[in-house]
């Protein structure tokens, strides 16, 4: 047995005592050390979910204890962080390698049990071993770091450009410090949380916008000449979708990152 939270219904978690998984065909049985709580775990507890029971929980890092049949006993002892996306490696879009375009996916902590628990059970194949010098907390972070990579890399990001980061959550903070390291020569956030926009600048925001007391389009023209070369929606509102269109400089890039809980609608200029 083991301790999980089980989310049961809307709005209903539960800490529980529950048989603690078995590693199936070629997977393993993960300690779970850190977990982080993701902006999708809040939703889906207070906004519903698909299936009930279920243990949410994608951003995960922790160490192997146990294998399963095909897996490789040398994996018992590594320290590792989970990679949630669990494609089924036959459609022709895994073939490609476009395995978040996958109809037949599944998913830890969302289509299958996830890491709110002592333990967790997942392929081998979706372990990121963690090097020394990577403690637990930073490794459970990796997940979130990525989403904020790979959208600042659908947008075409070069060094020396001009960034608009709306939304300062944990996406969007990500987003701050990978624009920073890679040679953002300004970036912009905006959010409606003081305390999100000031950690965006401790953590090397240029400009911050407060969306509750400031034209944000206004604000971000008027500071950048102009409008950004790329603007990374972060948020998933939509009035920042609207945003995130209008700051952009002409033939400038815009990434729709956040998860848009409506229909929003474009700016007709």
């Amino acid at each position: 047995m083991m301790k999980a939270a089980v989310m049961e219904g809307l709005k209903q978690i539960f800490c529980r005592e529950v048989d603690k998984p078995v590693p199936g065909q070629g997977e393993v049985l993960l300690k779970v050390h850190t977990a982080s709580i993701c902006g999708s775990d809040v939703s889906r507890v207070l906004k519903g979910h698909r299936m009930y029971p279920l243990i949410l929980g994608h951003e995960v890092s922790g160490e192997v204890v146990e294998t399963g049949p095909g897996a490789d006993p040398a994996l018992v002892g590594m320290r590792a962080a989970l990679v949630p996306l669990m494609p089924c490696m036959k459609c022709e879009f895994c073939q490609q390698g476009l395995y978040s375009s996958c109809k037949s996916y599944s998913f830890l902590g969302s289509r299958r049990n996830g890491g709110f628990a002592e333990y967790v059970t997942l392929p081998a194949t979706n372990l990121l071993p963690l090097p020394e010098g990577v403690d637990d907390e930073a490794g459970a972070l990796i997940e979130p770091a990525t989403v904020a990579l790979h959208a600042m890399e659908m947008g075409r990001f070069a060094p020396g450009q001009r960034v608009a980061v709306l939304g300062a959550g944990s996406v969007g903070l990500m987003a701050v410090q990978w624009l920073r390291i890679m040679g953002a020569s300004q970036i912009l956030v905006s959010d409606v949380v003081d305390e999100n926009l000031e950690c965006a600048r401790q953590l090397g925001a240029h400009v911050t916008v407060n969306a509750r007391s400031e034209d944000v389009v206004a604000r971000m023209i008027e500071e950048t000449g102009g409008g950004v070369d790329l603007a990374l929606e972060l948020a998933g509102a939509p009035q920042t979708l609207t945003q995130s269109i209008q700051v952009a400089r002409a033939r400038g890039s815009v990434v729709l990152n956040g998860n848009q809980p409506k229909d929003a609608t474009f700016p007709a200029e």
